[in-house]
């Protein structure tokens, strides 16, 4: 089985892998949130990633870093938007990786801003777990179709 082949190499890092609604999820020691307009890591987090990334150090294992926001808006004319602020939060989180040894040719940094929301925003709790980076398995996937 080729998929399964393919996601061998995450777990052989150690990785665990999950599906969350029809979406693959590295499973990460923490989950990574931020406080609202934010894209700074907690220690608690930097802590996690960089366990992870020493887990990486060395593999080539590819990741897609998603940043995603609320929907709060910025202050009209602020420079910022939620696609800035999404895209600052992914990027938080691979310069930390990266730091740890995972080589930033495997890295993809993405923001989705508002637009892939958990929950629907209508309560502070709903809004902060939209605030968060996942953490993606992004594997060359060519081979599938070419040895078909």
């Amino acid at each position: 089985n080729r998929i399964n082949g393919i996601f061998a190499e995450y777990e052989a890092t150690g990785l665990s892998v999950a599906n969350r609604d029809g979406k693959l999820h590295i499973v990460t020691d923490e989950a990574i949130t931020f406080r609202s307009g934010s894209a700074r890591l907690s220690s608690a987090e930097r802590n996690a990633i960089d366990a992870m990334g020493e887990q990486l150090a060395g593999s080539n294992v590819r990741l897609l870093l998603e940043g995603h926001t609320d929907n709060k808006q910025f202050v009209s004319d602020s420079g910022s938007d939620n696609w800035d602020l999404s895209y600052r939060r992914a990027k938080a989180v691979a310069t930390r990786l990266i730091r740890a040894g995972v080589s930033p040719e495997n890295i993809i940094v993405a923001g989705a801003g508002e637009y892939d929301p958990l929950s629907d925003n209508g309560t502070s709790e709903a809004r902060s777990e939209n605030r968060r980076t996942e953490i993606l398995p992004n594997p060359a996937l060519g081979d599938l179709m070419n040895n078909n």
